[in-house]
């Protein structure tokens, strides 16, 4: 079989397998998984299918989950707790009781607030490894891995792209946020590798296909959802707006109505995330939106700097010539943002905000596929450009920025070394997002009023930064609270900001 391949495809194929292999290897045998955040609904919706082929859960998956804790992390206590304190919710049958992001609905089920598809994804895996014995916390790590390299499989040898667009979309794509995220137990792996493959295939014309992975990447990110406009309407210019391609469409579209279905079914409620008040509306401002995307701890640009302002420099030059539909998919990130800016709960994650690894994914095919590739000139621009991003990735971020590579960088509560430097030399620069200042600064998860005032120092302990909240500005010294500084501070959701003077 290997006889009729290029020697080409042969080094390819090697190098792609070598680097799968490794992979493989270090998140099954030497990555620990990550315990926090939302990482026990899935895992605990994943037990459910495995145990009784359903999403709602049972005391059954709460038993084999505590015996999976005890026989592989029994001195964490974590584990433990929360699954002893949601089997208290069995005891509770009023509708809408809660514990752990589980709920009970009307016919008494608890059924946790994240849809099931993803932990469904994950069950292959965790069924393996429970069969061996085997740590089945890593499954959702090892499912992450298969849809990366799959993707990845696809990209590199079945696309129909141009050749070095292939290379350069696949380089950029591992080698940005996908490898912080590989180990970490949410969607985020999911929905970004699945909108890839959707605007990827958008690219080969193949714009059914594409519909259907970009649905399926907006069952757990429904914003999503909104990406699919330029697919739908290249494929009506092309096929024409016939009641058959309409009804293609339609039946296509209609699974991503699956989840407020669902949530009607058994809440009579289409978005428990909304009800139960998660989405704040004073949260929607200007200052919120230009951290998502230019955050010094975790904003969108840190995916990959260099190819962000190229996509961004590509589509003004374009706008000025000729309308391409491709153009839709940067210009509809801010209505996507839109969608999910009011939401209150910090957005940190692996060296980028979490929704941010999916809102990246338009910038970085928009850039490659506009990127043209047969000019000399660009050549000598874009060889040194992938160099460069590999190297930001791993020296930038990995070693001097985050911290040492160890697939453990996620969820840090630390500030990054880019925001520390900007910090200690220029505070005024950087005002991030309260949530994101007050938590990298505490090392806390939760963020109130009676937090106020947090300080930021250098590593001297010199004050350089300080958040308040309105409410305890009695708290704060008479130097700083007769600052005419403080008259003039615009207030984020009741936090202002004091720097303080070299």
């Amino acid at each position: 079989m290997l006889d009729n391949i290029s020697k080409y495809q042969k080094i390819k194929i090697s190098i792609f397998a070598i680097v799968a292999i490794f992979f493989f290897i270090r998140l099954s045998f030497f990555v620990e998984p990550m315990f926090g955040g939302d990482m026990f609904e899935y895992f605990l919706m994943t037990e459910s299918f495995k145990n009784h082929y359903s999403f709602d859960l049972r005391i059954e998956d709460l038993d084999s989950y505590n015996a999976m804790a005890v026989k592989f992390y029994p001195g964490n206590g974590w584990l433990i707790q929360i699954n002893d304190g949601i089997k208290n919710l069995f005891t509770n049958k009023e509708f809408l009781s809660t514990s752990s992001a589980y709920y009970t609905a009307l016919d008494g089920e608890k059924i946790s607030y994240h849809f099931w598809f993803y932990p469904l994804i994950n069950v292959p895996v965790s069924a393996v490894q429970s069969l061996f014995g085997f740590n089945g916390f890593k499954s959702i790590q090892i499912t992450n891995f298969f849809i990366v390299f799959g993707v990845l499989l696809y990209t590199l040898f079945y696309s129909r792209i141009n050749e070095k667009k292939r290379m350069f979309a696949s380089i950029f794509f591992l080698f940005s946020s996908t490898l912080w995220y590989i180990p970490f137990p949410g969607p985020e792996i999911f929905s970004m590798s699945l909108l890839f493959l959707g605007i990827l295939l958008y690219y080969e014309k193949k714009f059914l296909l594409s519909f259907f992975f970009i649905v399926l990447a907006s069952l757990q990110n429904p914003p999503i959802i909104l990406f699919a406009a330029p697919v739908c309407l290249s494929f009506l210019q092309e096929k024409g707006p016939s009641y058959k391609n309409f009804l293609k469409l339609f039946l296509i579209g209609s699974l991503s109505a699956l989840p407020t279905a669902f949530y009607l079914y058994y809440f009579k409620i289409p978005n428990l995330i909304m009800h139960q008040g998660y989405l704040k509306p004073n949260l929607n401002n200007f200052s919120r939106y230009l951290n998502f995307f230019f955050d010094l701890n975790q904003g969108l640009f840190l995916a990959f700097p260099l190819l962000f302002f190229l996509s961004i420099f590509l589509l003004i030059k374009n706008l000025t010539k000729k309308w391409q539909n491709d153009m839709l998919f940067i210009l509809i990130v801010p209505l996507v943002v839109y969608s999910f800016i009011t939401i209150v709960t910090f957005l940190g994650g692996a060296n980028i905000a979490r929704y941010a690894t999916w809102c990246s994914i338009p910038f970085l095919l928009y850039a490659v596929m506009n990127f043209d590739f047969d000019n000399g000139w660009n050549m000598k621009i874009i060889q040194p450009l992938i160099l460069l991003q590999i190297l930001f990735v791993y020296n930038a971020f990995n070693l001097l920025n985050a911290g040492e590579f160890n697939f453990k960088g996620y969820m840090t509560g630390n500030h990054n070394n880019l925001a520390i430097t900007v910090m200690d030399n220029f505070p005024w620069l950087y005002n991030p997002d309260p949530d994101v200042f007050i938590i990298k600064t505490l090392h806390s998860s939760f963020v109130s009023e009676d937090n106020s005032p947090v300080i930021y120092s250098t590593n001297e302990g010199k004050p350089r930064k300080l958040i308040f909240h309105f409410l305890k500005l009695n708290m704060l010294p008479d130097s700083i609270r007769l600052s005419t500084q403080i008259k003039n501070i615009n207030f984020n959701d009741g936090w202002g900001y004091y720097n303080f003077e070299n």
